[in-house]
């Protein structure tokens, strides 16, 4: 927003000169603005990557400057503001870096009637830290009443894995080295889960329940680990499944967790299955599916469809 009788002005962040957007637009290492537009990520590899790579795919670092300087710097709306007579509803973030507060409650005063909600946090971005509060307002701006669904619930893509053929495998190893062995397992396990930016709710014997924001970081881990895994001389199967979960102090429930330890236990060695509902999210993704057939799941309803996952580049699996 032009700062011209604005007492606001024009961000900081958004004056950053042409050098800088040729330097650090889809940086991998430090994409341009992220520390600002998503602070709360900063440490998160997996955003950091994703963040750099919308950056690479959606435009050229001198279009995006030429962008930022022509329609959000320079841009002028302050004289036809006044003149919205919609109903509007203006939600900011306290403690955004990139576009000041005070910005969000100059348009809302200068819109008749509007409603402004401040949102905690830092993000400009409000999916990581208001994503709840953000649907809530919405919701209740168009159509008058809060939502009924609990903010304990989430919509989440889950990863259940386990190892194949464990207890003969601890037969012939023994106790001491099979104790090895698992704790090894347990850590590569970990450690594919955050590096795909996931989180490992419970540790189950021989495998892992992880919950995943995205279905295709999910997959891809259990492809990796399944890799992982064989690569120490032992199977590992995987299912995945994508749907309605129920967020608890000593873990996660709901159907959705059902659905895939079900998707689990019809999974063979090296296997990463998935449902139907995964693959469609999935559609046009540079993963391959090949169909497993109709299964009937024990305790739930319906018929399910489920898919062995591949990666689509040659000589893999």
């Amino acid at each position: 927003m032009h700062d011209v009788g604005y007492e606001a002005g024009v961000p900081e962040a958004m004056n950053s000169p042409l050098a800088v957007y040729l330097e650090s637009w889809g940086n991998t290492a430090e994409p341009l603005a992220f520390g600002v537009t998503a602070p709360s990520q900063t440490d998160n590899r997996h955003w950091r990557e994703v963040f750099a790579r919308l950056q690479r795919r959606a435009v050229s670092p001198t279009a995006a400057y030429e962008y930022w300087q022509r329609l959000m710097v320079s841009g002028d709306v302050l004289e036809i503001v006044p003149q919205v007579s919609a109903p509007t509803l203006v939600m900011h973030c306290v403690g955004d870096a990139l576009i000041p507060v005070a910005q969000g409650r100059f348009v809302a005063d200068s819109i008749p009637g509007a409603r402004f909600v401040e949102l905690g946090g830092k993000d400009h971005f409000h999916w990581f830290e208001n994503g709840d509060m953000v649907a809530d307002e919405t919701e209740d701006f168009l159509t008058g009443a809060r939502p009924g669904v609990s903010r304990s619930q989430r919509v989440r893509t889950v990863l259940f894995t386990d190892l194949v053929g464990s207890t003969e495998v601890a037969a012939r190893l023994g106790d001491a080295r099979w104790r090895d062995v698992r704790e090894d397992h347990d850590r590569l396990l970990h450690r594919e889960v955050a590096r795909s930016g996931g989180r490992v709710v419970e540790t189950t014997g021989d495998g892992v329940l992880a919950e995943f924001d995205e279905p295709a970081a999910a997959v891809q881990c259990g492809l990796r680990a399944c890799e992982a895994v064989r690569a120490m001389g032992l199977e590992m199967r995987a299912g995945v499944h994508t749907g309605m979960i129920e967020l608890r102090e000593d873990g996660i429930s709901g159907i959705a967790v059902h659905i895939a330890a079900r998707v689990l236990a019809v999974a063979g060695a090296s296997e990463v299955l998935v449902t139907r509902t995964v693959k469609d999210l999935l559609a046009g993704f540079s993963l391959q599916f090949r169909s497993r057939g109709v299964q009937r799941f024990k305790g739930v309803q319906d018929d399910w469809e489920v898919f062995c996952a591949g990666s689509a580049r040659p000589g893999r699996s």
